[in-house]
């Protein structure tokens, strides 16, 4: 102890001098940061894993001005999350949002991230799409209402694409007119916003139209008898592919 220092010290000292203390690294970034969903007021994202990353910083806020630098931008809210899927909430509508993903060590510090944006909606989509009515030439759809719409999109596509038929209202039901007998149609309903963007449709697959009925003929008329034979002429139904003759003995 005549050095001014204990043999534990010494032993300490000489252990740093041979082996050195090593920078603590930053784990790695998270890989295919992505926007997934989008609403109104939330969006949706999932990421890669990082290797090394025991959790991760999710930063985001409004992109209001190619002025401002990334710090400024990210400063409406934060979450630290250990899944790599997260939904950040109670947003603006139709506003477009930086996102940043941090990959965080164990000791709840990092420095890789990786970015993204997304743009909520202007107009959440309806609700509890379902078929009410069917006939021959049209499909009538009923519909919950979404929050920010001022009318509605509906439209009915037939199996084969020949042509969608489209009609807008402003509540539920929406009635589509002018469809084809015995069609298969997949139909639709959208929200419409105040900038007349569009929601995603919802749909109902599979809808057929009914059949169309077949009227009777008109103008029957006997037009020969004899005495094994009965001869009848008449209008016919259009439609019909064929017709069925009865005769009956009466009295």
């Amino acid at each position: 102890n005549i050095y001014g220092f204990s043999q534990q010290n010494w032993k300490s000292q000489n252990l740093q001098s041979k082996f050195p203390t090593i920078a603590k690294k930053s784990p790695n970034p998270v890989t295919n940061l992505t926007v997934t969903g989008v609403t109104t007021s939330t969006i949706s994202i999932s990421f890669t894993a990082s290797s090394d990353a025991s959790s991760y910083l999710v930063d985001w806020g409004t992109v209001n001005s190619t002025d401002e630098t990334e710090d400024d931008m990210l400063s409406q809210g934060n979450a630290t999350i250990t899944d790599t899927t997260y939904t950040i909430t109670n947003l603006d509508k139709n506003q477009l949002y930086l996102i940043m993903v941090t990959s965080l060590g164990s000791d709840g510090t990092g420095e890789n991230s990786a970015t993204a944006y997304g743009k909520t909606l202007n107009v959440d989509p309806v609700t509890n799409v379902s078929v009410t009515e069917v006939s021959t030439t049209s499909i009538t759809v009923k519909f919950d209402s979404s929050k920010y719409a001022t009318k509605y999109s509906a439209i009915a596509i037939p199996t084969d694409d020949s042509g969608t038929i489209s009609t807008t209202v402003s509540a539920s039901p929406a009635t589509i007119t002018g469809l084809s007998p015995n069609t298969k149609y997949k139909v639709g309903v959208s929200a419409i916003g105040t900038n007349n963007d569009l929601s995603d449709y919802v749909y109902v697959d599979n809808v057929t139209t009914l059949a169309k009925k077949i009227s009777p003929v008109t103008n029957l008329q006997v037009t020969k008898v004899t005495g094994t034979s009965i001869s009848v002429s008449f209008t016919g139904s259009e439609g019909a592919i064929k017709y069925y003759i009865e005769a009956t003995i009466s009295g």
